[in-house]
């Protein structure tokens, strides 16, 4: 419980930093907005085109990329800055051993105080996105339907989180993991803004 009182706090504390910045603070909320607002975009005029991929309609397969971007934010809003930049950089310089002597968990301390303020934008889109995508499908939902709903989320919002530490983690031996990180939490995420099915069995069965 004390860890986790120390996590909220510094993280309350390093959120009001971010937020003295107004101007910077405000793009970095709009931009990913804007970014992720067009793949939408680009994903109706694909359903605008061919109505249906293998059986998916528009809104069910927005489902699934709402879900990849929503456990992405939530993940990112503390693991991808930790994980990815400060490890490397701190391997890189030879100071990672400030870490080992802090009086609290190594993993901890390198999530204090470092939120990514533009998961508050992804995470602003990803609610509305949620409330249209749900409003436009057939579901009838229940406790269990709900229950699913949010335990889904929490699993996919782990295993991003997963993700993140796995590529930091790899700094110990690569040091630089920028091109790995790019194509971990890049390029292989993407596949799973769509329904599994479209895939052949080679890649279903990789992904």
């Amino acid at each position: 419980m004390r860890t986790i009182n120390l996590f909220l706090k510094s993280y309350s504390v390093a959120l009001k930093t971010l937020i003295e910045y107004r101007a910077a603070f405000i793009v970095n909320i709009i931009v990913p907005i804007i970014m992720y607002f067009l793949e939408y975009l680009g994903i109706w005029i694909l359903f605008d085109r061919f109505n249906m991929i293998q059986g998916w309609n528009f809104y069910e397969v927005m489902l699934l990329f709402n879900l990849n971007l929503v456990s992405h934010a939530l993940a990112s809003s503390v693991f991808r800055i930790a994980m990815f930049q400060d490890i490397q950089n701190m391997i890189r310089m030879g100071n990672f051993d400030i870490v080992l002597i802090r009086p609290v968990n190594s993993l901890v301390y390198m999530l204090l105080g470092r939120p990514n303020a533009a998961f508050l934008g992804q995470l602003t889109l990803g609610t509305v996105m949620f409330v249209l995508v749900f409003t436009n499908l057939d579901i009838q939902f229940t406790l269990a339907k709900v229950l699913f709903f949010i335990l889904t989320l929490i699993g996919a919002t782990l295993i991003q989180s997963a993700t993140f530490l796995f590529v930091g983690t790899m700094s110990f031996w690569i040091v630089r993991t920028d091109s790995v990180f790019r194509t971990v939490t890049g390029s292989i995420r993407e596949f799973a803004d769509y329904p599994i099915s479209i895939y052949g069995k080679f890649v279903q069965v990789f992904l």
